[in-house]
């Protein structure tokens, strides 16, 4: 059985709170809380491939479209790319859909990792129509620290409280990106940010200016939480 994310959400035992509530009505910032609570909520000891998904589910992913399907067998899970779900204005090759495609399988493999379910990955590469499987089986516990993180990761656009990093929280950062051909660059200097701030500004300009942009933007945007609680996807204004 292929699932979407929603179709998953709506499903899963961990998160059938979400599927009862979504049209309630009142309340509603108390009821979207619970529901990311229980997303979010952490693995049992002994999880099914069900919360595995749960936590592949949590993956970054564009305008929080969710471009995936699962498909569970006995010990192994298969995720499949949902093109019915693309940005074709700011993604017209789909690079995105397939990076995301990884991303999922990787918080997979590091949730089965900490329950000692570690995962052999197989990539089936046909042009468009690539898939990853993941066969589970019995081993050592791994990546339990990567395993919390991954419920605690979020992207927003909510401001930042203007205070800087220390030089410890520099070198924590430097470190965790120290990997074969990744580099970090950090821009602390007021001169050099306003000299980014000007890219930054001309780049979101134009594509304001983009009315198939803006569009496709405003498609993805849930307005109020109860929209948000309905759909399951997209991007809640509450968090920018």
């Amino acid at each position: 059985m292929a699932w979407s994310r929603r179709e998953f959400l709506a499903a899963s035992g961990a998160t059938s709170t979400v599927a009862m509530l979504g049209g309630c009505s009142g309340g509603g910032m108390t009821k979207y809380d619970n529901a990311a609570a229980a997303l979010r909520a952490e693995l049992p000891l002994e999880p099914t491939l069900e919360d595995f998904v749960r936590y592949a589910t949590l993956a970054p992913n564009s305008h929080n479209t969710q471009p995936w399907k699962f498909l569970l067998a006995e010990n192994s899970v298969e995720i499949l790319p949902d093109l019915t779900r693309n940005c074709p204005v700011v993604d017209p090759d789909d690079h995105h859909v397939f990076v995301t495609l990884g991303c999922a399988a990787e918080n997979l493999l590091i949730a089965a990792n900490a329950r000692n379910r570690p995962g052999e990955v197989t990539v089936n590469s046909d042009n468009m129509n690539s898939t990853i499987q993941i066969a589970t089986g019995r081993g050592a516990i791994t990546d339990r620290e990567l395993c919390d993180a991954i419920p605690l990761r979020q992207s927003t656009r909510s401001e930042y409280d203007g205070q800087s990093l220390s030089q410890s929280e520099f070198e924590a950062l430097e470190k965790a990106a120290a990997m074969p051909g990744v580099e970090t660059l950090f821009i602390a200097d007021r001169q050099k940010m306003n000299g980014v701030l000007e890219y930054v500004i001309e780049g979101n300009s134009a594509q304001i200016d983009d009315s198939a942009f803006v569009q496709e933007l405003k498609d993805w945007i849930r307005f109020n939480p109860n929209a948000a609680l309905e759909v399951k996807d997209g991007l809640f204004t509450a968090c920018s």
